[in-house]
């Protein structure tokens, strides 16, 4: 199976865990995110990440850009959106050349960003990886 994925994850101060998660997945009783954090009480940032691409541009040979789209999702933890620089510089100081975009649930999604190939998450799409917030170009 091709098709783009999103993920679950929990950054605490011993690291940063994730699991794929999906439509079908979400149905658990439990909350990943508590699992990946280990219960922990202090969580510094959780939610679900996806892997996009920037569209090539006509008359580019280069392969995409890709894009690393991450969020707030969590029910369990919400973290609040002011933290989200603190969250991009994480990131880029771990993963140099990373490409990193955060997004809140809790603010709208940027148009420009619907322009980026990413997974289905469409609710009530039977072909959709995960029932989530966010709407992506589809390849």
């Amino acid at each position: 199976d091709d098709r783009r994925r999103v993920y679950t994850y929990s950054i605490v101060d011993a690291g940063f865990f994730f699991s794929e998660t999906g439509a079908a997945l979400t149905k658990d009783s439990a909350s990943k995110h508590i699992i990946h954090a280990d219960a922990a009480m202090r969580v510094r940032y959780a939610g679900t990440f996806r892997v996009c691409q920037r569209r090539s541009s006509p008359g580019v040979v280069a392969p995409p850009a890709h894009v690393l789209v991450i969020d707030n999702d969590s029910g369990t933890y919400v973290p609040k959106p002011e933290h989200q620089p603190a969250l991009t510089r994480l990131l880029q100081l771990n993963f140099p050349g990373l490409d990193v975009l955060t997004m809140s649930v809790l603010e709208p999604q940027p148009e420009w960003s619907r322009e980026l190939v990413g997974p289905n998450e469409q609710k009530g799409d039977c072909d959709a990886v995960y029932c989530g917030t966010w709407s992506w170009a589809l390849a």
